[in-house]
């Protein structure tokens, strides 16, 4: 693995025109004022930040990424980030051209599948995966590591950060695999859509984890999916086990605590600031969801 610091556009399109082919690469540098990463051709690869947060447009589409989150890139996905203010730690990691496919056909086949079919003959759809997620404490330290780890030459370094990327790989793959699974078992009557269907139920997930606190109605949500809203509705409550409404109550009960655990914020006025109009409303789900009032729960949370 060959680590820079962070790029501009030109250097990045140095690395995929053959600069180092047969590597894997890792961009990072503690941005002490602005910096901008012009929109690029990526590689297959994560996003992820050691310190502070950053704005990720990918393929047109803007978030927010924090240190508890990473966000997977597909091959050939527009990205570019934003970074204002000081420090922030972006990192991109972008993998070796042709590992995931190498690592795929061992994972998913045994010996005997291996000599009928060597290779998976078929590129990978990351595109399954190519929205933000949470990351767990041990994805976390693995990440940090890897970030740590010197550019040496040395191959002690360069054998500890193979097999880390390796194992982060492995994981990355079975998600897929196992969304892939999840995408199919769809009740769409149409096998060919599912995958499709699938991308656009959690492109209405991630739109309504970025307005919970803004008035949303079923129709807004299906519209994000291009869907007809009952058909979304039955086939979102399918994949995520609770009807949207369910989704964006518990969504706004989380963040309320949240809030309750870490700021000194009036219950009212979190309870505005969660989309909630009625205070009443809000301290009985509260309760009913937590077994506590919000005062209690803060006052749990906060000694």
């Amino acid at each position: 693995m060959r680590t820079f610091g962070l790029p501009n556009s030109d250097r990045l399109r140095s690395i995929k025109n053959g600069l180092v082919p047969s590597e894997h690469c890792l961009f990072t540098d503690r941005i002490q004022s602005n910096y901008e990463l012009p929109e690029h051709d990526a590689s297959l690869g994560i996003v992820y930040t050691l310190s502070g947060s950053f704005n990720l447009h990918l393929n047109g589409k803007k978030s927010i990424l924090h240190t508890e989150d990473f966000v997977m890139v597909d091959e050939h996905s527009l990205l570019s980030l934003t970074v204002k203010g000081s420090e922030t730690q972006p990192v991109l990691l972008y993998f070796q051209e042709g590992t995931a496919n190498q690592i795929a056909t061992s994972l998913y086949f045994n010996a005997d599948q291996l000599i009928a079919q060597p290779l998976i003959s078929n590129s990978l759809d990351f595109s399954l995966l190519e929205r933000q997620h949470k990351m767990d404490s041990d994805f976390s330290t693995r990440l940090r590591l890897l970030a740590d780890l010197p550019d040496s030459c040395s191959s002690f370094f360069a054998l500890k950060s193979d097999a880390i990327v390796r194992s982060i790989l492995e994981d990355i793959l079975m998600a897929n695999k196992s969304a892939r699974e999840e995408a199919l078992r769809l009740n769409v009557k149409k096998k060919s859509t599912r995958v499709e269907i699938y991308k656009r139920l959690y492109i209405a997930k991630e739109w309504m984890e970025a307005n919970y606190h803004q008035p949303i109605t079923l129709n807004d949500i299906a519209d994000e999916a291009l869907l007809n809203s009952q058909h979304f509705l039955r086939l979102f409550s399918q994949l995520f086990k609770k009807t949207p409404h369910q989704f964006l109550i518990d969504l706004r009960l989380e963040r309320a605590g949240n809030l309750l655990a870490t700021t000194n914020a009036s219950v009212s006025d979190i309870c505005l600031s969660v989309g909630w109009e009625s205070l009443a409303s809000f301290s009985k789900l509260f309760k009913q969801k937590q077994g506590l009032t919000p005062t209690a729960f803060r006052n749990m949370a906060q000694n």
